[in-house]
């Protein structure tokens, strides 16, 4: 079709500025009003959007639309102890009531007793890498389809003196399920910077940071987005530039000679 488009630096009968079209090009400008006639509006496109849209999630709940009543109040009873205090194989579940409701109906609809469900979902989620994990359910959990990520909170065991140059901190998280070892890479902090409005300036302006709090011993930290690795059998996790370390409830002790020990 491109070959069909003859202009002046292509064809020496064409003059400068002009434009000829021959062949399938010809052809494709002349159906061009037929076609955009038969092109779907906005609007129309729009709807058909939304009636997609509405279609999944038709699709999404008909589990629960299928349960009868009695199974609907089980499957509420049964969200309810998951997301409750009484639940305490993670530090946080992150999924809403309706995901969790969807999950245990499909587990209904299997066959499933209902106590047999609970326990069931109870350990899909102890081991779900998108969920706040007790450090203990790390050692069994899948992060292939999260890329190796997950979130973890505990308390500073301990921090190792002799790190890596390359490593901010490092030492042991615990809680109590067990415990692990981390580190904190320097390289997982980073700056984001622009030009500075003065064009005769060279410098840089700095737009926003990331950095990752200075932990002692005995805080009580949320690790989000952190990679799980392997060390001499034992699961850890290292940080990197999207990973957040939250201190949840800060050691009032002081760090003194506690820290000490390799990594």
């Amino acid at each position: 079709m491109t070959d069909g488009i003859l202009t002046a630096r292509t064809d020496p009968d064409i003059q400068p500025g002009a434009v000829e079209l021959v062949g399938h090009a010809k052809w494709l400008a002349n159906r061009y009003d037929e076609y955009a006639s038969l092109r779907p509006s906005p609007d129309q496109l729009a709807d058909a959007r939304a009636e997609r849209a509405a279609a999944a999630y038709r699709e999404r709940i008909r589990p629960l639309v299928e349960l009868d009543p009695a199974q609907h109040d089980q499957v509420t009873q049964m969200v309810d102890r998951l997301l409750s205090d009484e639940f305490d194989h993670v530090a946080e579940i992150r999924k809403s009531r309706l995901t969790l409701g969807i999950e245990l109906a499909k587990r209904l609809h299997n066959g499933a007793e209902p106590t047999q469900a609970l326990l069931r979902q109870a350990d899909a989620e102890a081991t779900d890498p998108r969920n706040v994990l007790t450090v203990g359910n790390v050692r069994y959990t899948a992060v292939k389809s999260t890329r190796g990520r997950f979130s973890t909170q505990g308390t500073v065991l301990r921090l190792f003196e002799n790190t890596h140059p390359a490593i901010k901190q490092a030492g042991l998280l615990s809680d109590d399920t067990g415990v692990m070892k981390f580190a904190i890479w320097k390289k997982s902090e980073w700056d984001e910077t622009r030009p500075t409005p003065d064009p005769t300036d060279d410098g840089r302006t700095l737009v926003r940071s990331h950095r990752h709090p200075e932990l002692r011993e005995g805080d009580v930290v949320r690790c989000e987005d952190v990679v799980k690795r392997w060390y001499n059998g034992d699961p850890t996790f290292e940080t990197r530039r999207d990973s957040t370390l939250t201190i949840v409830d800060r050691s009032t002790a002081e760090q003194g000679d506690r820290t000490s020990g390799d990594w």
